[in-house]
């Protein structure tokens, strides 16, 4: 947050991702401290996006969903992290409250293989939007991959085609 907040005042409309793992939703305290620290450093709620793998979901479905369901009220776009690797639940996507769904690296990957790859990600990426949740592929490392994922409907993506992980000292200029 102390990084984010100490940001050239032109990169302020960038949207910034956070992880999270399972005992953070655990902790009863956890959304009221989060969004006690967005307001000390005076980042808008709506710059962050909290990321959440299934396994941290599986956990305790119940108080997770309470705690994403109020940072959520207040601004804060929740996304499934790795989705396709673990769990996969379709009663996540269902009750939860989420803004994102991200494919897991290896499906990314695995879309310039057979076409069964190939539909598999399809039929997540349509899922998702049926669900109006928007869809992040991790792991773009082609432009095959980034063809195929564009004309399947995916908008977003990360990856190494573009760009390794980026210094915030770095960011402006990167930018």
């Amino acid at each position: 947050m102390r990084d984010v907040a100490a940001w050239d005042p032109r990169l302020h409309a960038i949207g910034v991702s956070l992880n999270i793992i399972a005992e953070d939703l655990l902790d009863p305290h956890f959304a009221t401290k989060l969004c006690g620290e967005l307001d000390q450093y005076g980042i808008a709620h709506g710059r962050l996006t909290l990321e959440i793998t299934e396994g941290s979901l599986v956990r305790n479905h119940e108080q997770a969903s309470e705690a994403l369901l109020h940072l959520r009220e207040v601004g804060v776009r929740i996304a499934v992290d790795d989705f396709g690797t673990g769990y996969s639940s379709l009663s996540y996507l269902k009750s939860l409250p989420l803004d994102y769904l991200k494919i897991d690296s290896g499906l990314s990957r695995d879309i310039a293989g057979s076409e069964r790859e190939r539909i598999v990600v399809q039929a997540v990426i349509d899922l998702a939007h049926s669900l109006r949740l928007d869809v992040v592929a991790e792991g773009v490392e082609t432009e095959e991959q980034l063809a195929l994922l564009t004309a399947q409907g995916c908008r977003y993506w990360q990856g190494f085609l573009r760009s390794g992980a980026v210094k915030s000292a770095d960011l402006l200029r990167f930018i």
